[in-house]
């Protein structure tokens, strides 16, 4: 047998005898042991108190960082999470100084001195105190050192110190007052122009390069530093380092008188100053100025209404209701501060066009036929407000009845009647005398009146010529006068004539005194009266009147009745008839 073989059997043998002897020893192991009594054994242990933990570490909310710094008088607030393994309620104590010191049962205290301490929160929930930044604290940032400390009766412990991280985290950063100590303006001015604020004005705050501010001028004292003024806004600068100014445009119309300006600065971060000028009022003023009238609106207008022609009818006398009417302009408005009207008076002058503005611009200059000066019977639109520059007025004027005439075959025929117009407002500012564009003509005025009432020939015999007798042309009219005579017959009215007549033409009228009856040759200023139907023309040449008493002229006349005219009184009506005569007659 091999011996490989040999030594696996006696390996294989032996291994069964170790077993088979195990086993005996067991079993005689256990037939010989006793059994045992119970027993038992006392645990003890003593659980601490321990600090509570940061779960979330401290942080500002919102941030307060440079870019956002907390402005003084409002808060930072400081929150935090902390969980305590003994879930008691824990304070979130911020300090000034790295040091804290926990009390049983109450909030701890910061050695040197809190920014703020919570009141107590449960443990794994938020807590969140704030401090109030003062106007004392005048330094741009501030340590903060946080910890959680728990409200243990038995030995309260605080957290390590923690100062956060990022913007959120120790420092905070304080945004302070500008200072705004000086303002004035540059009024007074006048609508239409520019006002402008200068002020003194600086911000202390460095950390940024330096903050910037910003004025606001309001027309109230009403102003919230975030949206501005809460009434108008007059004017606003940008935001500059230091000193801002703004600048008010004046619109147009402004009533002259002062305003309320208030000023405000606020910074970047829409803080508002603080400083002597700070809110203060820098009134403003504006100027009175001078109106004008607006010399394309100057019209001249009948009494009728009508913008063609000036008609007179008053003979001898004046003619009313003619008018003017134009637009005034006050860049101060219509209204006058205090209520009433700005524009006080208006004076007018209506003048013929070859006398001119220059001829006819004071009282001096006054004359019925062709300048009527300071005319002063105006009336004023109702003004709506001061909002409103234009105005419209009317003057209304009179012309006596020998007012020059422009129509055709007058003397003055290449001319026109003009007039020009100044106002003058309640403070004396008085507008610039302007002349009308447009004219108007001036109609001729044929009228006369005859002095005497009668023709009285007296008493006379057949073919043999009366007294001469006199009748006396008036000129009640603008114009020059010829006439044109005619009559009826003279009919037998008493003394035993029956029916019997005078023929209108044993009538004769002459221009020259002292004519005899019937002379010849007839002309235009001798000649036998016609019939009433086709009178005769007479070359009178009653010159034109110019002033407030007629111009007259006579008319001479003689009568010879024919043989045989039975006698008695005989009545009869001759008519006068006015004629335009040549101008250069007048």
């Amino acid at each position: 047998m091999p011996e490989k073989v040999k030594r696996s059997i006696l390996s294989g043998i032996a291994g069964i005898v170790l077993v088979f002897l195990v086993l005996a020893m067991v079993f005689n192991v256990r037939g010989n042991l006793q059994k045992a009594k119970a027993d038992t054994v006392t645990t003890t242990v003593t659980v601490t108190n321990s600090a509570p933990q940061w779960t979330v570490y401290p942080f500002e909310d919102p941030a307060s960082a440079t870019t956002t710094p907390t402005n003084v008088g409002t808060q930072v607030t400081f929150k935090a999470v902390a969980t305590d393994a003994n879930a008691d309620d824990y304070f979130l104590a911020v300090c000034k100084t790295n040091a804290v010191t926990p009390h049983n049962g109450a909030p701890p205290t910061c050695d040197g001195g809190a920014w703020c301490i919570s009141a107590t929160t449960t443990s794994g929930t938020t807590s969140t105190c704030s401090y109030t930044v003062q106007e004392s604290d005048t330094n741009e940032t501030y340590e903060w050192y946080a910890f959680v400390c728990d409200a243990y009766e038995g030995g309260a412990l605080c957290s390590s110190v923690s100062q956060g991280s990022g913007p959120s985290g120790s420092p905070f950063v304080v945004n302070h007052r500008p200072n705004f100590t000086v303002v004035s303006n540059d009024s007074p001015k006048d609508p239409g122009q520019t006002i402008t604020w200068t002020t003194t004005a600086s911000d202390p705050d460095t950390i940024r390069g330096g903050d910037t501010i910003k004025l606001f001028v309001c027309s109230t004292s009403g102003f919230n530093p975030t949206s501005g003024c809460t009434g108008e806004t007059l004017a606003t600068s940008t935001f500059v380092s230091s000193n801002p100014s703004a600048s008010y445009s004046i619109p147009i119309p402004k009533p002259d008188m002062t305003y309320d300006g208030y000023v405000f600065i606020v910074d970047q971060f829409n803080l508002a100053a603080t400083g002597t000028a700070q809110g203060s009022n820098s009134q403003w003023t504006v100027n009175n100025v001078p109106p004008y009238i607006v010399t394309s609106t100057i019209t001249i207008l009948n009494h009728d209404g009508s913008t063609d022609r000036l008609i007179l009818t008053t003979e001898a006398g004046t003619t009313t209701g003619f008018k003017i009417r134009y637009q005034i302009v006050d860049n101060n408005s219509c209204w006058a501060s205090g209520g009433g009207n700005e524009i006080s008076s208006v004076i007018a002058y209506v003048y013929r066009s070859g006398i001119g503005q220059a001829g006819c611009d004071s009282a001096s200059e006054a004359n019925n036929n062709n300048c009527y000066p300071e005319i002063t019977d105006f009336a004023l639109q109702t003004c709506p407000g001061s909002t409103t520059a234009a105005i419209w007025a009317t003057t209304t004027f009179t012309l006596w009845y020998h007012a020059d005439p422009t129509v055709t075959s007058t003397k003055w025929e290449t001319e026109t009647w003009k007039a020009s117009v100044k106002a003058i407002d309640d403070d004396s500012a008085t507008s610039t005398l302007v002349e009308g564009e447009s004219s108007i003509e001036l109609d001729a005025f044929l009228a006369l009146a005859i002095q005497e009432s009668a023709i009285n020939y007296g008493s006379v015999m057949p073919d043999v010529q009366s007294d001469q007798q006199t009748t006396t042309i008036k000129a009640t009219g603008n114009t020059g006068l010829d006439q044109e005579l005619g009559g009826n017959p003279m009919v037998c009215s008493s003394g035993g004539c029956g029916n019997s007549t005078i023929s209108v033409d044993r009538q004769y009228w002459y221009l020259t005194s002292g004519t005899n009856w019937g002379t010849l040759p007839t002309s235009t200023y001798r000649d036998f009266l016609s019939a009433s139907t086709t009178p005769v023309y007479s070359q009178l040449e009653c010159p034109k009147s110019t002033s407030t008493t007629p111009a007259s002229k006579p008319t001479y006349w003689r009568i010879q009745v024919v043989t045989a005219q039975p006698r008695g009184l005989y009545t009869g009506l001759n008519y006068f008839t006015a004629m335009m005569s040549t101008s250069s007659a007048w």
